[in-house]
């Protein structure tokens, strides 16, 4: 398991209502982050298909890059951190749940980030945005093959 805290950010103290759409970015694109990291370690603790195991690797891995990256630019921008959400207790772990659940959450994450690589108000999230989101497609497809295979 890594030893990473994952803190949410709130608005920036201050922040004036033309912000209010990266506000939002920042807020759901952490707790999707922190999510997705959080799932990954319990699919790796719990799973036994190695199929599993290797998708829940990349996911943790690359969702790990992604949350640090946000989480300096939201600094950078200002952002204040604020209170991390609970990771789920693991007892009602399959390995059918965690893809779906995967698979949902990683459409919901991409439109998040289309939605700011389109309108952010903020260069900088949205240039992160933009970049970001063929490598989310790609996690996307990649668990669709698993749900199938």
């Amino acid at each position: 398991m890594i030893g990473v805290c994952w803190v949410l950010l709130a608005p920036r103290a201050g922040a004036a209502d033309h912000f209010a759409a990266d506000d939002d970015f920042v807020r759901e694109a952490q707790r999707a982050g922190s999510r997705e990291v959080a799932d990954a370690q319990s699919a790796l603790t719990l799973s036994n298909n190695p199929n599993v195991k290797q998708a829940a690797q990349m996911m943790l891995s690359d969702g790990t890059t992604v949350n640090r990256r946000l989480a300096e630019i939201a600094v950078e921008e200002g952002w204040i951190p604020a209170s991390p959400e609970p990771a789920a207790d693991g007892s009602d772990y399959s390995d059918y749940t965690y893809i779906i659940g995967q698979i949902a959450a990683q459409r919901r994450a991409i439109d998040v980030y289309e939605q700011e690589a389109a309108n952010g108000a903020d260069t900088t999230l949205r240039e992160f945005a933009k970049k970001t989101v063929p490598a989310m497609r790609r996690t996307l497809e990649s668990l669709r093959a698993l749900r199938s295979a």
